[in-house]
């Protein structure tokens, strides 16, 4: 018995020599989280989509060149711009890659001006399903079509429409925000045709299925890397868009002087597409520098976003 009562006492003891131990590695812990946050707040963060488009972005973070000039940017992944809007109206995101129709509704809807100094020539195509036989922008005749509702590519499914004098409620438009979903739900036959910018247009054409149509007939640089303007107009936050800026450039001029397929496992990990998808993409592709959005592209995309806005509130 005594024995036994040895044994209990020594159990105990270890458990009430070990407690305050325990909760001293609580109190890093929780330490350690609020410096986390501290540091995650007072970081620039902008929120990417997987599309070609952000690959500057993917090169800035991949070889470091925001720490080389100074600057703490954190890229927040997204699949959808619907959810890197709501990050950008909690105030969690100071900036976007999205589109000057997305910007338009910001301001409309969220009261939330926004500044653009990153012009971006986005390509959207729309892709007819080779199993819907879809030959021609006429046979989207009563299919259905796969976009995200008041954006560029919105715009874009209008002006197809538009153009061959189909009657818009002929088509079928069904909004799916995710981009690779979206490429998914083409390749499992869910639907007759899609919109959808690179690299998961060249993939959808690789599996063969058609392009009809490329948004740059209609438009172009309606892409955009947008800022909630409130957000980076202190002299904090501007020397920080400041920097980012140049890493920004920076980034361009690598991927221009190396080319796409130096960065195809970059495109691969950060779009989610496949290897073979690389060697399709244009070896001509250039991106530009850091340039403001244009305004008269601005007063377009809020044109057509109120006229669109009416139209669905009249329905």
């Amino acid at each position: 018995m005594r024995k036994v009562l040895l044994v209990i006492f020594a159990v105990l003891t270890a458990l009430i020599s070990c407690e305050p131990s325990i909760e001293r590695q609580k109190e890093m812990e929780k330490a350690e989280k609020s410096r986390l946050w501290t540091e995650d707040s007072a970081a620039l963060k902008v929120g990417v989509l997987p599309v070609l488009d952000c690959l500057p972005l993917f090169v800035a973070e991949h070889l470091s060149l925001f720490d080389s000039v100074g600057v703490d940017v954190r890229l927040k992944y997204f699949s959808s711009c619907i959810d890197s809007d709501t990050a950008m109206v909690t105030g969690y995101l100071q900036g976007i890659v999205t589109d000057l129709v997305r910007c338009a509704k910001l301001t409309d809807v969220y009261e939330i001006q926004t500044i653009c100094p990153v012009s971006l020539d986005t390509r959207w195509y729309l892709i007819g399903n080779q199993n819907s036989r879809i030959k021609t922008l006429r046979q989207l005749d009563g299919k259905i079509l796969s976009i995200t509702r008041h954006s560029a590519i919105d715009m874009f499914a209008e002006h197809d429409v538009d153009s061959i004098g189909l009657n818009d409620e002929r088509v079928h438009k069904v909004q799916v925000n995710d981009i690779n979903l979206r490429l998914l739900m083409l390749r499992n036959n869910e639907v007759d045709a899609i919109i959808i910018p690179e690299p998961q247009a060249s993939d959808a054409i690789r599996l063969g299925n058609r392009r009809l149509s490329s948004s740059k007939k209609l438009f172009s640089h309606m892409g955009c890397i947008a800022f909630n303007k409130k957000q980076v107009t202190d002299s904090t936050r501007n020397a920080q868009l400041t920097a980012f800026l140049r890493a920004y450039d920076m980034a361009v001029d690598s991927i221009n002087g190396h080319g796409l397929k130096y960065y195809g496992e970059l495109i691969i990990d950060r779009c989610g597409v496949e290897k073979e998808v690389i060697d399709t993409l244009s070896s001509g592709y250039k991106f530009l520098h850091a340039t403001a959005v244009q305004q008269k592209n601005a007063d377009k995309a809020t044109e057509w976003y109120l006229s669109k806005k009416r139209k669905d509130y009249e329905f």
